[in-house]
């Protein structure tokens, strides 16, 4: 019947107090797990800036491997992709997200190819 509780024996003002506490609850989820992933985003961020902080000096040598360059850059576009492109996605914008991600994704990859036509005609690994 139209007007009538889903649950028997409440009214509706004990439905919107647990609506109210539902939406908290899911808004507090929400803001953790989005917390989570901001001390990740840190964590694989900090060797990398560590690294580009060092080309300032005047003899720079490279902190970290260029393999585990490469792999703290990948892991870090994944978790920016699978947020922002999800994000974009649920907001009706997908397509041009996923365009100006791809055009990151070649820029990214001509660098990668780029830097190791130098390494290799330099001689370093």
């Amino acid at each position: 019947m139209p007007g009538r509780s889903a649950r028997p024996g409440t009214r509706p003002s004990q439905r919107v107090e647990a609506n109210a506490a539902e939406e908290k609850a899911r808004r507090a989820n929400t803001y953790h797990a989005e917390l989570r992933l901001l001390w990740v985003f840190i964590a694989l961020s900090l060797p990398l800036l560590v690294e580009m902080l060092s080309m300032f000096g005047q003899a720079h040598s490279e902190l970290l491997p260029r393999w585990l360059q490469l792999a703290l850059a990948l892991q870090l576009l994944a978790n920016h992709t699978k947020v922002c492109v999800r994000s974009a996605i649920r907001s009706g914008n997908g397509e041009a997200v996923i365009d100006e991600l791809m055009a990151a994704v070649k820029r990214f990859g001509r660098q990668c190819a780029n830097s190791h036509a130098i390494v290799t005609s330099s001689g370093r690994n």
